[in-house]
């Protein structure tokens, strides 16, 4: 069995999106994503870009179209933009998006919301108090895959989860960090893969599986001459019992990014874009405390589906935008939440702490020791 269309939740009507009521955006930060953002809202038929703030001096062709701000303050103070896109470097994002919110403006953030669990509370109460819209860049949300392997799970059909095992790996020369100074370093950057790589892949742990109520952490600077984490690994315990275990690495080549999550009826697998679903002709629990043999196995069946691994083209951001401005015109349900967002602050936080302290920190986290942690690895930094 196999698949290769959009999924219902992905998939946006043309005509809608033409329908929206133009919106102003304004951008601060012309990076690696404020690049892909520039591009990918020039070619949005609801959005006209009217602002720019931040990056180098010198302008592409494109660039210079659209009116420099001098600073992000006098964008988001100009009474000329609806939406702020914010693509700053990411100690940044919690003053920015406040400020954005508190002018009355719809924010869209780069990942993480924040780099401290504290951070996060101040923004999402920013958020709560402007009734503006805001969100979070979590993108690969838009993996078809993941999108499959979320309507599988809200059906039921495989019960509950009893695991998740998730494993992203990439490669990053020690050139990465030494291309900015800021790179590697607490002051800079707030932490390592955590702030940078790790993201994404905790907040597809939250949401596809929930939040734990505790979690076991270890981080290790095993590569690079830096000051921050470059590989990290971490267990998860739920309420309910079930389990999760969550590897991030820029040490490994070739790259890797699967999803293992078991369930009381079956288990999903999901490998670059390719989905196996292992169904279970029994519950595990039922048939463990009525099977009467002492080793016994249960039948089932396997349905593999594949869809074109998107792996961060520019169509992931493109749907994310667009369900964004949905959003925003009160015609779908907001794709990334605050309090979603700050589910992965969470646990970045909670695995930077239990590392730190050797011991297993219980959710919420506690706000004040990881501001002293934070507050004391910045002292010892460069």
């Amino acid at each position: 069995m196999s698949g290769c269309k959009p999924l219902p939740r992905a998939s946006i009507d043309k005509a809608a999106l033409r329908a929206l009521q133009p919106l102003r955006y304004g951008l601060i930060g012309l990076g690696v994503m404020g690049r892909s953002h520039l591009r990918i809202l020039r070619r949005r038929p609801y959005a006209k870009l009217v602002g720019i703030a931040g990056g180098r001096s010198v302008q592409s062709p494109r660039e210079m179209e659209v009116r420099r701000f001098d600073s992000s303050g006098q964008l988001i103070q100009s009474g000329e933009v609806d939406v702020v896109v914010i693509a700053a470097p990411h100690r940044l994002h919690p003053e920015l998006a406040i400020a954005s919110l508190q002018a009355g403006l719809h924010v869209i953030c780069e990942k993480p919301l924040a780099i401290s669990v504290g951070q996060a509370d101040v923004v999402l109460n920013a958020a709560a108090q402007s009734r503006r819209i805001f969100t979070v860049v979590y993108q690969s949300r838009y993996e078809p895959a993941y999108q499959f392997a979320k309507l599988l799970l809200e059906g039921g059909e495989l019960g509950r989860m009893v695991r998740c095992d998730m494993v992203e790996t990439t490669f990053r020369p020690q050139a990465y960090f030494e291309s900015s100074p800021w790179r590697g370093t607490w002051k800079g950057e707030g932490g390592g893969v955590l702030v940078n790589q790790a993201p994404h892949v905790l907040d597809r742990y939250a949401w596809l599986c929930g939040m734990p109520a505790r979690v076991s952490g270890a981080c290790a600077t095993a590569l690079h001459r830096i000051e921050v984490e470059d590989a990290v690994d971490a267990i998860f315990q739920h309420a309910d019992g079930a389990q999760g275990h969550v590897h991030v690495s820029i040490n490994e080549a070739p790259a890797t990014s699967r999803v293992v999550i078991v369930c009381d009826r079956g288990r999903i697998t999901i490998e670059q874009g390719e989905v196996s679903v292992d169904r279970l002709d029994q519950s595990i629990q039922n048939r463990c405390a009525a099977e009467t043999r002492p080793i016994a196995d249960i039948p089932g069946r396997t349905e593999r589906w594949a869809w074109a691994w998107m792996a961060w083209s520019d169509k992931l951001l493109e749907l994310f935008h667009d369900n964004v401005a949905l959003a925003i015109a009160g015609r779908r349900p907001l794709p990334v939440t605050a309090v979603q967002a700050a589910q992965e602050v969470e646990l970045a936080s909670a695995i930077q702490l239990s590392s730190a302290t050797g011991q297993w920190v219980q959710l919420p986290v506690d706000r004040s020791q990881f501001d002293a942690l934070l507050a004391r690895k910045i002292g010892q930094g460069s």
